[in-house]
C-alpha cells in the first residue's frame, strides 16, 4: 500500500500527540492517587527513564543511520506501545508475581519507554527529510505543529473522560494508539530516499553499529560547540528533572484545587493542559504570521532592488 510520505508523517504526528495528551494530562493522578507512588519513587521513575535514554540513544540511533529509518521508527512505536499498555494493565497484573510490586512494573515500563523513544528520536525527522527534501521541511513542520496542537486538545478531553472512568485507562488507550500506529506504519510507510552507509565486507552488525557510534562521538570531540551543547543539555535536564517529576505531586498534596461545584481533580488538570495548549496555538500562529511578514518584506526589498536596477539601466541608456 502506498501513501504520500507527507500524509504518513502528519498522521504519525497527530496520533502520537493524541496518545501523549491522553496519557500525560492525568498521569499524575494515576501515579500518585491510584498507585500511591511517593516523591522518592517518582524521582526514581524519572531517573530510570533518563538513564535508559542516555544508555541507548547512541546505540539505537545507529540503526537509523546504518540500516533503515523506517525500521527504527516502527520498532520504537511498538516498544512505546508496550511500555504504555504495560502501565495501563497494572491493576490487572499487580500481584501476579509475588515479589514484583506495581512500582517495579512501572520501572520496567520506563525502560521500554526510554529505549522506544531513542529508536524514534531523530529517525522520523531524518526519514521525512530523505523522502521530501530539506527545502520542504519548514512548511511540513509548520503543518505538523498545527495537527499536533489539535490532537493535544482532543487528547486532553479524552484523558479527562477516561480518567473519570478508571485512572489506568488513559495509559491503556494511549498505548493501544501507539501499537495501532506501528501497524499503520508497517502498511503505509515507504522508504525511498534513504541511502545506508556502506558496510565493510564481512563486518558484523555489532561492529558496524559500534563504528557508526564511535564516528559520531569523534565528531563531537572535534567540535567544541557540539560538546558545549551536549553539556548544556545534560545540566539543563538534570536541573529540571526534580521539577518535572514533583510539580504535580506538589500541586495535589500541598497546594490543592479550589472546591468549585463538581469539578474533579482530573478536570482541573485538563483545564490547565488546555490553557497551555491554547497558549501554544497562539504562539504558533504568531510565529507563522511573523514568518509570512518577513517573507513579504524580503520580497518587497527584492522588488525595490529590481526596480532601482532597471531605472539605473534606463538612465544609462538614455544618457548614452
Amino acid at each position: 500500500m502506498v501513501m504520500n510520505a507527507t500524509h504518513v508523517y502528519m498522521t504519525k504526528r497527530f496520533a502520537t500527540s493524541l496518545a501523549n495528551a491522553t496519557m500525560f494530562t492525568t498521569y499524575a493522578l494515576y501515579y500518585i492517587a491510584a498507585l500511591g507512588l511517593n516523591p522518592f519513587e517518582l524521582l526514581l521513575v524519572g531517573m530510570v527513564l533518563e538513564l535508559s535514554v542516555l544508555l541507548f540513544e547512541g546505540v539505537t540511533g545507529v540503526v537509523a543511520d546504518t540500516y533503515s529509518r523506517r525500521l527504527s521508527v516502527i520498532i520504537g512505536m511498538f516498544l512505546l506501545g508496550t511500555a504504555f499498555v504495560l502501565q495501563g494493565i497494572l491493576p490487572a497484573i499487580d500481584g501476579v508475581l509475588p515479589f514484583v510490586s506495581a512500582f517495579m512494573w512501572v520501572l520496567v515500563a520506563q525502560v521500554f519507554f526510554g529505549v522506544g523513544d531513542t529508536f524514534v528520536s531523530g529517525a522520523d525527522t531524518a526519514w521525512i527529510a530523505d523522502e521530501v527534501g530539506e527545502e520542504k521541511l519548514g512548511s511540513i513542520f509548520m503543518r505538523a505543529k498545527r495537527y499536533s496542537l489539535l490532537a493535544n486538545m482532543l487528547g486532553i478531553g479524552l484523558s479527562v473522560w477516561l480518567s473519570t472512568l478508571a485512572p489506568n485507562l488513559p495509559y491503556l488507550v494511549g498505548g493501544l494508539i501507539y501499537l495501532g500506529l506501528g501497524v499503520f506504519l508497517i502498511l503505509f510507510m515507504q522508504e525511498t530516499g534513504f541511502t545506508p552507509r556502506e558496510r565493510e565486507r564481512g563486518a558484523s552488525h555489532w561492529r558496524e553499529m559500534a563504528q557508526t557510534w564511535l564516528s559520531g562521538a569523534h565528531v563531537i570531540r572535534r567540535q567544541p560547540i557540539l560538546l558545549l551543547i551536549l553539556l548544556v543539555t545534560l545540566f539543563t535536564g538534570a536541573a529540571s528533572e526534580g521539577y518535572d517529576r514533583l510539580r504535580e505531586a506538589h500541586l495535589i498534596s500541598e497546594i490543592g484545587f479550589p472546591q468549585l461545584a463538581d469539578i474533579s481533580m482530573a478536570m482541573w488538570f485538563g483545564i490547565i493542559a488546555a490553557l497551555s495548549s491554547l497558549l501554544g496555538l497562539f504562539a504558533q500562529l504568531c510565529r507563522e504570521a511573523a514568518g509570512c511578514q518577513q517573507r513579504a518584506c524580503r520580497h518587497c526589498r527584492h522588488v525595490r532592488f529590481d526596480r532601482a536596477e532597471n531605472c539605473g539601466v534606463d538612465l544609462l541608456r538614455h544618457g548614452s
